[in-house]
């Protein structure tokens, strides 16, 4: 089993490695989709190269799956868990690039991910002229460290962090500047206000404790509510 994972560890870093770095030096606006498709193209590869997908990758290898059915197998299932954890876990170890703004020779960087509950995770980093260098993907531990740190390891400082729980309305998530006001804005409600001139956060969404359909509309009032605020502070 431990050779099975150190393995299939490699096989992750290398089809990851094929799949972003070839665009690694682009710095045009990528949507969540992009990396969820990327996701899900590792994973396809990795249950190819393990032998529990077909040549296709569309379908369950014959020996792997159930006689006359198309699911795994109880022992393939096991393996199958297996690889997607160790994919996910590998590709979503850091937070990976969505946009950037520069105002006044800073870059303004918003970097997307999930946590191991595939809650999705969002973090602003400014970084001073010349010490951005259109990174792909920067290591969470990295932008932990730099929270509560600075240095010469630290070329950016985490201005502002957004988490949503499960993986639903995760699309059109972008940065505006208004007024000298940044602006984090997520299906037309803005969640986050840095005031560039001051340069302190203002406003921020509560990160949402609960699921229920009850306290969802609790949670809705007050993005709206929130929205409201950051509106009447950049058209003042």
């Amino acid at each position: 089993m431990k050779l099975f994972t150190l393995r299939l560890f490699f096989i992750t870093l290398l089809l990851q490695g094929v799949l972003l770095n070839a665009h690694a030096q682009d710095a045009e606006y990528r949507g969540v989709d992009y990396y969820l498709d990327t996701l899900h193209q590792l994973e396809t590869q990795a249950l190819k190269k393990e032998g529990l997908l077909d040549s296709s990758g569309l379908r369950i290898a014959r020996q792997y799956r159930v006689p006359g059915k198309e699911y795994f197998t109880p022992e393939a299932y096991t393996r199958y868990e297996a690889i997607i954890m160790n994919v996910r876990l590998s590709f979503f170890k850091d937070f990976m690039y969505q946009q950037h703004i520069i105002y006044n020779d800073e870059a303004y960087v918003l970097y997307f991910s999930m946590d191991n509950n595939e809650d999705a995770e969002w973090q602003i980093l400014k970084f001073n002229k010349g010490s951005w260098h259109k990174e792909d993907r920067i290591a969470k531990q990295r932008i932990a460290y730099c929270n509560i740190a600075s240095g010469q390891e630290c070329d950016f400082q985490p201005i502002a962090f957004k988490y949503r729980e499960g993986n639903r309305n995760l699309e059109n998530v972008k940065m505006f500047v208004k007024n000298d006001f940044l602006v984090l804005e997520r299906d037309g409600l803005y969640q986050s206000l840095f005031d560039l001139k001051q340069q302190k956060l203002v406003f921020k969404e509560e990160n949402p404790a609960y699921t229920t359909s009850e306290k969802s509309k609790v949670n809705m009032l007050q993005e709206e509510r929130l929205h409201e605020k950051i509106d009447q502070v950049i058209n003042q």
